[in-house]
């Protein structure tokens, strides 16, 4: 089946999908003629979200799926016994300690890292900053969906405020990811903003703020000046941006590839903010001529 065969990571900058063991283009129309169902996973740590708008934007896409909204699979399948106790562990274990090393998996976490993923778990804290491996963090969801749901009929997309990154072999080092093209499909929301780059110019900004012993001015200086260049944590239109990386989502549940090289279709891979808010809220098209095409034939 799917699930058991090896996984080749196929990492690009910002964001990153694993390839191997997926779809064709020829064999989504089959996919689709049996039915796809897409499972939306809230959490509360992300109320900016509006889920029915995503459910609305799936279906005007696609008006044959089937698309349910459903609580976090980070607590909601959870209580507070051994399943909650080893979903702590393993995302202490899956924790980024050192950005220039790749993760040490035989490594045993602290009684306190434990004690802090619990806590965050079961909605105690909203707690956000850890970098954490996000395929550690796939692998580790996928045993709480559904045995009945595990197959290319169901699209499972997971929304979190947690940050997620991948180990770059290209540089050795691990980079922040927006979207996580996995099973289940990751998108971090905090990403948006930590992973996607600002403009060189507010980079170079900030550091003169720096250099000069300001930096808490940086923000409240920098951050009106490039509003429209940059996207904010609690940006309006926050759910219009991600119903992007929910079209990557679908696509790379489809097809195995998630992205696009045209910067005005919502499929674009941005590595900086400006060309993400370009390909999800100001290009002239959803999707370039041959990604709606191939909507279109589905």
């Amino acid at each position: 089946g799917i699930m058991a065969k090896a996984r080749v990571p196929v990492r690009f900058r910002r964001t990153t999908f694993e390839a191997g063991s997926l779809l064709r283009p020829y064999v989504a129309l089959g996919v689709m003629q049996m039915g796809l169902a897409v499972h939306l996973y809230g959490e509360a740590a992300c109320p900016g979200l509006d889920m029915a708008r995503l459910v609305g934007y799936l279906k005007g896409w696609l008006p044959s799926l089937e698309v349910d909204v459903r609580p976090t699979l980070l607590q909601a399948l959870v209580g507070d016994g051994p399943a909650m106790e080893a979903l702590a562990q393993g995302w202490a274990r899956a924790k980024v300690r050192r950005a220039d090393r790749p993760l040490e998996r035989s490594f045993a976490p602290l009684y306190g890292e434990v004690a802090y993923e619990r806590r965050r778990l079961s909605g105690a804290s909203s707690a956000w900053g850890i970098l954490y491996d996000g395929f550690e963090i796939a692998l580790l969801l996928r045993p709480m969906i559904p045995a009945t749901e595990r197959n290319l009929g169901h699209l499972h997309i997971v929304f979190t405020r947690q940050m997620l990154g991948t180990w770059e072999e290209a540089d050795h080092r691990y980079h922040a990811r927006v979207g996580i093209y996995s099973f289940p499909c990751l998108l971090s929301v905090s990403g948006l903003t930590e992973a996607l780059a600002k403009p060189r110019e507010y980079h170079l900004l900030q550091r003169q703020y720096q250099a000069l012993g300001v930096p808490d001015a940086a923000a409240v200086e920098l951050e009106p000046a490039f509003r429209g260049r940059t996207i904010q944590p609690d940006a309006p239109r926050l759910t219009d941006i991600m119903a992007g990386y929910v079209a990557q989502a679908l696509f790379y549940h489809l097809t195995g590839d998630p992205f696009c090289t045209d910067k005005g279709c919502r499929l674009y891979n941005a590595h900086w903010q400006e060309e993400a808010l370009h390909a999800q809220l100001s290009a002239h098209y959803e999707f370039c001529p041959q990604h709606q095409r191939m909507l279109n034939e589905l």
